[in-house]
């Protein structure tokens, strides 16, 4: 049975109905149109995500073929043990660890005083041979004369020569490592006293893996990256290592058992810096044997 409402509700979905009848062509274009522009960039964006992943993943795939690296690498250099060439008791030492020394700087004082009595006793040695041999007269006296003249000359160039070596001078410029000798202690020839590392002397091995060796060459350029400084520096490809690290190892591995796993070997590559024209490699100490780096080697394709 109809009522109040139930005339009222059918009455206003007869008007709506009446509305949608007669509304404008252009209200239904202009919302297709802005479907359609929705859908329009939807397109847009997921085509642009497609090609920047194609991009990127390009990238890394060239990347990949084009570089070799290896974080498995560290500076190294020389180290120089200093000794002394003559015995005696330190008198001085002029230098600590990790001071900056420059070549022919005196680093330490053997107690000279020994050896210049020595060189004094040859000097008159040698002035009574000279005198000897000045009032001589007759042939053999003159023969005996200037051999005992030379040989006093010899000892006194060998005197000379050991007072001069009381003072121990660094042979390089460098840092000085590890010191080993204290004032007042009795050192003999050929005793470790104090080392020093030279610091335009340094280089990189790079522990490459076998398998990253096929396109490797010498001459290649390298980027060096020094974990401690966060820099990177210029170098190239020295030599390829003379065997693996297992063969040059203190150890060599024997595999000669039954149970034998066939592991990835290791080969260390000698990387120079770049020197810059004009300038010092390492004037500053930055690059010290045994500091981590990474590098990176340009294939030559």
């Amino acid at each position: 049975m109809p009522n109040k409402n139930g005339a009222q509700t059918i009455s206003t979905e007869k008007q709506f109905a009446v509305v949608y009848q007669h509304a404008s062509p252009l209200q239904s274009i202009s919302k297709s149109d802005k479907q359609s522009k929705i859908h329009g960039k939807k397109i847009l964006i997921i085509i642009s995500a497609v090609a920047a992943l194609a991009i990127a993943g390009g990238y890394f795939a060239w990347n990949a073929f084009q570089y070799e690296n290896t974080n498995d690498a560290q500076v190294e250099g020389h180290v120089m043990p200093l000794c002394p060439r003559v015995n005696g008791r330190i008198k001085a030492v002029y230098v600590n660890e990790g001071q900056l020394v420059h070549a022919g700087e005196a680093m330490m004082t053997i107690d000279p005083e020994e050896y210049k009595i020595a060189e004094v006793l040859a000097q008159l040695n040698l002035s009574d041979a000279l005198a000897a041999a000045a009032g001589s007269h007759r042939n053999a006296d003159v023969q005996m004369t200037d051999a005992e003249v030379a040989r006093r000359e010899l000892q006194l160039a060998q005197a000379e020569l050991n007072f001069s070596h009381t003072v121990i001078c660094s042979p390089v410029t460098g840092i000085v490592g590890e010191r080993r000798v204290e004032v007042g202690q009795n050192v003999h020839i050929g005793q470790d006293l104090i080392d020093v590392l030279p610091l335009d002397d340094v280089w990189v091995t790079a522990n490459f893996k076998e398998t990253q060796l096929a396109h490797m060459r010498p001459g290649q350029p390298v980027e060096v990256h020094v974990d401690a400084y966060g820099r990177k520096w210029k170098g190239h490809v020295t030599n390829m290592g003379g065997g693996t690290g297992s063969v040059l190892g203190v150890l060599p591995t024997q595999n000669v058992t039954g149970n034998y796993v066939k592991v990835v070997q290791r080969v260390p590559i000698r990387i120079d810096f770049d020197r810059p024209p004009g300038r010092e490699l390492n004037a500053g100490g930055l690059l010290k044997p045994g500091l981590s780096v990474g590098t990176e080697t340009l294939s030559p394709f």
